[in-house]
């Protein structure tokens, strides 16, 4: 056996070798006299450098395409006027935003200030489409502060307003921007933890899911919560794989920012310390001090301003919170049967009725993973994302049972546990990479085709009022 093996041809340069064969003789090297060049070094450095660009460029490509296709659909008739299931939440958020730069924040407050015909509408009835903004803008004054969420949202709107002028394109721009950034954090999350293979089919799930499709651009709160909650999960992996103090920051950042959104962020919080929690056996006081004290200051900040605008009576807010949470619709309380029935139909709506066929499996999967691997980051990813989604359906019982996009929140989970499943078995019943590569990419075109149908249908049906179904090739119209 030798004492010092040579080293494998292959990672050494061919031009530093030496000769050892048996009466040889070392001599100097003649040199060229270009050689010492100062432009020669520089210039394989640089090929070097656009060599490991166009890689990494390629090895991303099918995740541009898919983000192409996610903008495609994301877009469909985004400067028409509110027509489609659930879009009188525009013309609400409209009115809130417009508001702030009709009254000012002196007398908004920075809260929600509405007026009192753009709520539960798709405009007021008397006016044009045309003439929606100009209306809320110039129009008879009927403002009411309506303080069921967080502020942030008709600010960002009313910022949109500023820039981009008032328009139906611009306020939908907001959630779509969210909903955009949220796809490409949920791809480089899960190719960190898991891989690319993953990543892909993940992301082209997350982007094909009317969930996405559709309701990624609702002018609501859930596209804005959920890229804030990611961008925490985010910076959960990345102090688990570094310790870098720099991760805690963003976590803290991501729960102040994503509590002035929405509700749901100051239950995410809490959830992601409390399987660290399991996880680790232990409660880690750094990860406390960037969720549950940061989630605490905020929500007792918005508390503290939603006290201030509406002159210390909170009795319209504790009741909004009592009939969200009650699980009845406007009448007597549903029964937990007619309850999951319609729970279900929202599910299979925004993510497909193949999907909940193939989700048990998939659960199955992770489970037994999750019993070989214990608590890994991968396993303690698809647990926080699901306890993610499950948590606000359960806590507000009564607005999942009327809102379809309540379930907003389970959509990572959903695109993650399904895509794990399926490259995993793909690798491991089929040896050839192309073979696996068209079956993965077979199994996606099929999931879009089923997708395909309930995005139009989401598109083209408004309440009490059927629109044409608009083809995916009239972009923009």
């Amino acid at each position: 056996m030798r004492a010092n093996p040579l080293k494998p041809p292959a990672r050494e340069e061919p031009d530093a070798r030496p000769d050892h064969s048996p009466g040889t003789v070392a001599l100097p090297r003649a040199r060229n006299a270009l050689e010492n060049a100062p432009t020669r070094p520089a210039a394989r450095v640089g090929r070097r450098r656009w060599r490991g660009i166009r890689q990494r460029i390629m090895r991303h490509l099918p995740f541009a395409g898919i983000f192409v296709l996610a903008l495609y659909l994301i877009t469909i008739n985004v400067a028409s006027p509110w027509q489609s299931m659930h879009e009188d939440n525009g013309t609400l958020n409209e009115s809130i935003a417009v508001n702030h730069l009709r009254y000012g924040l002196g007398v908004t407050k920075g809260q929600d200030m509405l007026d009192l015909e753009a709520k539960q509408s798709f405009g007021p009835a008397h006016v044009t489409e045309a003439q929606h903004f100009a209306y809320f803008r110039y129009g008879p004054t009927h403002p009411r502060v309506y303080g069921d969420h967080p502020p942030l949202l008709g600010l960002t709107i009313a910022g949109s307003f500023i820039i981009f002028g008032m328009h139906f394109w611009s306020e939908r721009l907001v959630p779509i921007v969210y909903a955009l950034l949220s796809l490409i954090l949920f791809y480089r999350l899960v190719m960190q933890v898991f891989d690319i293979g993953v990543a892909r089919l993940a992301a082209f799930l997350f982007a094909t899911f009317p969930m996405f499709a559709y309701f990624g651009r609702n002018v609501s709160h859930e596209s804005e919560v959920l890229f804030w909650a990611l961008l925490l999960l985010h910076g959960y992996v990345r102090r688990h794989a570094t310790g870098k103090k720099a991760a805690l920051a963003q976590m803290a950042v991501a729960v102040v920012l994503g509590g002035l959104y929405g509700w749901p962020m100051f239950y995410f919080a809490p959830i992601l310390c409390a399987v660290d929690w399991l996880a680790e056996r232990r409660l880690s006081r750094s990860l406390a001090l960037v969720t549950l004290l940061p989630a605490t200051v905020t929500f007792t900040l918005v508390m503290a301003q939603l006290d201030w605008v509406m002159n210390g009576d909170l009795s319209r807010l504790s009741a909004m919170f009592a009939y969200r949470a009650s699980g009845s619709d406007h009448g007597p309380p549903a029964t937990t049967i007619s309850w999951l029935n319609q729970v279900t139909a929202w599910n299979a709506e925004g993510f497909g009725a193949w999907s909940q066929a193939a989700l048990p499996l998939a659960g199955f999967f992770a489970a037994s993973r999750a019993s070989l691997a214990g608590w890994s980051m991968r396993v303690r990813l698809v647990a926080i994302l699901a306890l993610w989604g499950i948590s606000h359906v359960l806590i507000f019982r009564n607005g999942a049972l009327i809102h379809a996009y309540w379930q907003f929140y389970l959509l990572p989970f959903y695109a993650l546990v399904l895509a794990w499943a399926a490259v995993t078995l793909a690798r491991t019943h089929i040896a050839a990479p192309r073979l696996r590569m068209l079956a993965l990419a077979t199994a996606a075109f099929i999931a879009f085709n089923l997708n395909l149908a309930p995005i139009l249908s989401l598109y083209s049906t408004g309440y009490h009022v059927t629109l044409p179904v608009v083809p995916l090739f009239d972009l923009w119209r």
